[in-house]
């Protein structure tokens, strides 16, 4: 852990670095617009790295804009302050500056800057749990930001909605508004902006007790934060590792992230992150019974939450909020002013008119001179039009001769059609013939498939949902008892139609013969599998590199264990852990196929995992295909992540309902699109 507070020092030290050359040069500019937007863009750099330093920059471009009357300079700069007061948890400030930002920019309608100071105004009464007033703002940012194009601010709006709606213990808006911001900033490939989202969904995944897939964010956000020397970032996701590893009774793991945490806070000089990592190394220390430093941690933390939230500041956000509301009306009664002297000056204007009515008349008879020239002229013309006529008759007959000409191409292009249209009746019978063959293939591969009441036999609670891309299908499903044992198998053949039909009949024939002979652990009948499918197809010797992925289960139903093996597809199931949490849980296959090609391994294995199914458990078998379908809004695939989290959310429904719902959400995924590929997907519940 050492090393990480050496590394979150370096990345800050080569970041100062470049800047510090940047800050150098900027002593020779004079003082113009220039100096300004440099001064702010520095500003803008130090904002997760050092905090007085970003309101150092932003309020030396504030007085020289001042100076040289540059009013959009004034207000971004007042917009920077701002930013920099609320990461340094003086809000009442923040709501000052940003108010006169935001006034200075609608009366330029100077909207980039109008948008930012929206977002930040949100973000104060976000820390003042005002979440109505919050996402009155958050919705004019995105509002501003969808009409001027400005992709940073619509990302940061949509993050802000998904923070209301957090605080509103309202996760399903909360991750739709967060998936929205992470979409955008990848788009535009604004780092920041998406480790601040991922950190936000860690959040919500935790709030759900998805516990692994909140980590696997926070590391994610912590991996990118530590890309772009982001101090904020780091301090934000070391101290949620912390705080997680901490209620995970790990005070060692918590304690490391932890001081990460406090070591990032004091470079970036945040007091609102600095008082989270004291108050959580207080608890550390409580729980290492190591009371002197828990004390002394718990004072720091109050000391500086005291200084945090005065007893005052709810009254001033109230009086600066109605200093602003009061400004606005007295804008609109000037409003009002000025449209009652544009009536005076209407009225004015109509005497005007009459005047120039009589000019007109003038007008209008020295037009009627103009008028009686140009008839002469176009009397002329009109000659030279008939002289012109003349010539085109004489082209329109040269025009039917050809059309003549034409016509006699088109007889001999008829008799042609004639004889393709022969052609095509005789292709239109050979392919009924085809379909006709395909159809009772289909009647074959059918009848090797398990019947599903067998299924429902052993376990009552289930569902297939098969839906081939073809009239046949590469994708099938395997069930065998065998005493105790209940043999469950989910596979994908390579293609699909009548090369993945063929391929499933050997897979079900290669499973039977290997199963009756007495192989009954899920690793083993894989190996066996493997070897049978190379020799069949003689793969040592030719080309033929065609073979299935699959998912096998062996359920004991005696000792009520489940046993799991896979080539390339996993076993997903949810149940609850030692806390009574619900968790999701995803067991990686052998990332190596059935068949196909093999370097020089003379046997390939695969890992085993065996399940406690003693408590209730969903548990998931399913093919690539219904995650690799395209569709959506921007036609990609529906990938690993978007299924996980559907199954997710239907585990606990019925088993049929499940089914029903896996039909819809896929329906309306593909839209106009084909489906591209077989479909399986079983569910069990035991």
């Amino acid at each position: 852990m050492k090393l990480f507070f050496y590394l979150v020092l370096l990345l800050s030290f080569n970041a100062f670095a470049q800047q510090a050359k940047v800050e150098a040069s900027l002593t020779s500019l004079k003082q113009d617009t220039f100096k300004v937007s440099q001064l702010l863009s520095l500003s803008k750099d130090y904002a997760n790295k050092n905090l007085i330093k970003m309101n150092n920059y932003a309020d030396t471009a504030l007085r020289i804009s001042q100076d040289i009357n540059y009013e959009r300079g004034v207000a971004m700069s007042l917009n920077y302050i701002g930013q920099a007061k609320i990461k340094l948890a003086e809000y009442n400030e923040a709501l000052t500056l940003t108010f006169n930002a935001l006034e200075i920019a609608e009366r330029l309608k100077y909207e980039e800057c109008i948008g930012l100071s929206y977002i930040l105004i949100g973000h104060v009464y976000m820390h003042q749990n005002n979440l109505g007033k919050a996402e009155e703002y958050y919705e004019k940012a995105l509002e501003i930001a969808q009409k001027i194009g400005k992709a940073s601010v619509a990302s940061a709006a949509q993050n802000g909605l998904g923070n209301v709606f957090f605080a509103k213990k309202d996760n399903k808006q909360a991750l739709e508004r967060y998936s929205l911001a992470l979409q955008i900033a990848t788009k535009e490939e604004n780092k920041k902006q998406i480790a601040e989202m991922e950190t936000n969904l860690g959040r919500v995944y935790l709030a759900q007790g998805m516990n692994s897939l909140a980590i696997e964010y926070f590391q994610k956000a912590l991996k990118i934060a530590k890309e772009i020397a982001n101090l904020e970032a780091i301090a934000d996701n070391s101290l949620l590792l912390g705080d997680y590893y901490f209620k995970k009774n790990l005070p060692n793991e918590a304690l490391k992230y932890a001081q990460a945490g406090l070591t990032a806070s004091e470079t970036l000089q945040s007091r609102f992150f600095k008082q989270k990592a004291w108050a959580l190394m207080s608890e550390i220390y409580g729980i290492q019974k190591d009371y002197k430093r828990a004390y002394e941690y718990s004072q720091l933390s109050k000391t500086l939450q005291d200084s945090i939230l005065g007893k005052e500041s709810e009254q001033d956000y109230t009086a600066i909020s109605s200093l602003y509301e009061t400004q606005i009306r007295d804008k609109e009664m000037t409003i009002k002013n000025l449209q009652l002297e544009q009536q005076q000056r209407n009225i004015q204007n109509q005497k005007r008119i009459i005047y120039l009515t009589v000019a007109s008349s003038a007008i209008f008879i020295t037009l009627t001179i103009l008028a009686f020239i140009l008839y002469r002229r176009q009397k002329k013309a009109n000659f030279l039009i008939k002289e012109q006529n003349k010539q085109i008759k004489e082209q329109n007959e040269e025009i039917n001769a050809k059309n003549e000409e034409i016509n006699k191409q088109k007889s001999a292009i008829e008799s042609k059609n004639k004889a393709l249209e022969g052609a095509y009746k005789e292709i239109e019978k050979k392919t009924e013939n085809i379909l006709a063959s395909i159809s009772y293939a289909k009647r074959i591969q059918t009848a090797l498939l398990p019947d599903q009441e067998d299924i429902t036999l052993t376990f009552p609670e289930n569902f297939i949902y098969y839906k081939p891309k073809d009239v046949i299908s590469g994708d099938f499903y395997y069930f065998m008892e065998v005493e105790n044992l209940r043999i469950l198998a989910v596979a994908d053949c390579t293609g699909h139609g009548v090369p993945g039909a063929f391929m499933s009949v050997l897979g079900v024939q290669s499973l039977n013969k290997i199963i009756q002979s007495g192989v009954t652990s899920p690793d083993l009948i894989l190996s066996e599998l493997h070897n049978e499918i190379r020799q069949v197809l003689k793969q040592q010797v030719n080309e033929v590199r065609d073979g299935m992925d699959i998912v096998l289960c062996v359920i004991d139903t005696q000792r009520k264990t489940l046993t799991y093996a896979g080539a390339i597809n996993p076993l997903y199931y949810v149940q609850a852990n030692d806390n009574g949490l619900l968790e999701f849980v995803e067991i990686k296959a052998t990332k190596k196929p059935i068949g196909g090609f093999q370097r020089d391994e003379e046997d390939r294995f695969f890992e085993k995992t065996v399940i406690d199914i003693s408590k209730p458990t969903t548990f998931y078998l399913a093919t690539d295909g219904y995650r690799d379908q395209f569709g959506g809004e921007h036609n990609k695939k529906f990938m690993a992540r978007r299924f996980k989290e559907l199954l997710y959310y239907i585990h606990d429904k019925p088993m049929l309902a499940q089914q029903k719902i896996l039909d819809e959400v896929i329906t309306k995924w593909l839209g106009n699109n084909e489906q591209i590929d077989d479909m399986l997907v079983i569910g069990i519940r035991v």
